[in-house]
């Protein structure tokens, strides 16, 4: 059985090095970091791969630097973050110890960026590299080995001096945006759970949300700006039949500014392992979709009823990982027949993975995941079935109830 190993009891040693943004990421061999702030971070808070600074999560009461060690007047919740009341109130009080060591460090271009994390003998290094209101993310670039202890500031700019070389190698991956990618980009690895009975799915999804953003799943928080997502849009789709090796369906997708999602998915029977292809922002003439089908596809296409998708998706981050899992709320209803033909499903995808490192467990999180929304609905008395009904089974299936000629 899997086991995430995260609790919310106890603490880590933390230390947070301030420095000169600009000057961190230039062409300098070696620098030293401004000040360190030394307190302890929850574990639940960091894992291998991604570290949360959030409301409670972490506390600082010493600052360390060239001058020596500076005990705080009392600990201090420590938030880098200034978007909320709160989040400033918390940061004007840090800001005010640290006032002494580096004066006006409010308006300076000193800023939090390097954590270290003590983990028995192992120090690790993480960086920071996106924030929303609610928490800051930063992303492991190596790990130290070092002997623990109540490090001065002279150890904290040797344990970073080790860390450096990782750091420089790993700066093209470290961004907002940094190191997306997916461990195989052609396939789409998920498992459906389809509704007997259309439920609340709005009640569902927030419950859901609101759960996740508690801290139900101990080691995983919120994608950072992709946590909650609404999607609604018609999707046109073609039946490939005929060539084994072409088998499966070509749809096309509406957008907003009036060009054209392709989506292409090769099977010749369900399964949560699936190739697949997107293309994005195609200028497609949507009068004869059925011609643009014939051109894409090298085999016999049927066109099915088209269907509007109501999407709901909740996606999740793992600390240990990096990789990023959703799980996707569906309604879909044919447009012609709204009301006498529609289904709902709850998707659980693997979808992408942001980490500087290899890839792992990603069998092992999807099943862990999946097993906990599977709890959630029978929680829930919604009525399901762990299936592999698809989209085209449903658009088939409609085809046939309304009597669509070939």
């Amino acid at each position: 059985m899997f086991d995430n190993k995260f609790t919310n009891n106890g603490t880590h040693p933390l230390w947070v090095l301030y420095f000169n943004e600009e000057a961190l990421f230039g062409e300098e061999s070696y620098l030293e970091p401004s000040l360190v702030l030394a307190g302890r971070i929850s574990q639940s808070k960091h894992g291998v791969n991604s570290l949360l600074i959030e409301t409670n999560g972490a506390w600082v009461d010493q600052i360390l630097s060239s001058q020596g060690r500076l005990n705080f007047s009392e600990r201090l919740d420590y938030e880098p973050q200034r978007l909320t009341y709160a989040q400033r109130r918390a940061n004007d009080r840090v800001n005010l110890e640290l006032d002494p060591v580096l004066p006006g460090i409010a308006r300076s271009g000193v800023k939090p960026v390097i954590y270290f994390v003590e983990v028995g003998e192992e120090v690790r290094c993480y960086i920071a590299v996106e924030a929303t209101a609610k928490h800051s993310l930063a992303l492991r670039f190596c790990t130290v080995t070092y002997p623990p202890g109540d490090h001065d500031y002279q150890a904290i700019k040797t344990i970073f001096a080790r860390s450096q070389e990782s750091l420089i190698k790993r700066l093209p991956l470290l961004g907002s945006r940094f190191g997306y990618f997916q461990w195989r980009p052609e396939m789409e690895y998920e498992r459906k759970f389809t509704f007997n009975v259309l439920p609340d799915t709005w009640d569902l999804v927030t419950g859901l949300y609101t759960r996740l953003s508690e801290g139900a799943l101990p080691g995983f928080f919120p994608e950072c700006h992709k946590g909650f997502q609404v999607f609604d849009y018609e999707n046109h789709i073609f039946d490939i039949i005929g060539e084994p090796d072409e088998l499966g369906y070509i749809s096309f997708i509406p957008q907003v500014n009036n060009n054209v999602t392709v989506k292409r998915k090769w099977f010749q029977e369900n399964a949560e392992l699936r190739r697949e292809s997107l293309w994005w922002d195609q200028s497609i003439d949507v009068s004869d979709l059925a011609a643009e089908a014939k051109c894409r596809v090298s085999a016999e296409v049927l066109q099915l009823p088209v269907f509007r998708r109501k999407r709901f998706d909740v996606n999740f981050e793992s600390l240990k990982t990096g990789h990023v899992y959703g799980v996707y709320f569906d309604i879909c209803r044919t447009v012609d027949a709204p009301v006498e033909h529609s289904f709902g499903q709850v998707e659980v995808e693997y979808c992408r993975t942001r980490t500087a490192f290899k890839l792992d467990d990603i069998f092992e999180e999807f099943n862990y995941i999946s097993n906990y929304v599977e709890g959630f609905l029978s929680e829930e008395r919604v009525a399901y079935e762990e299936d592999l009904f698809s989209k085209l089974d449903f658009s088939r299936q409609s085809r046939l109830k309304n009597k669509v000629s070939e």
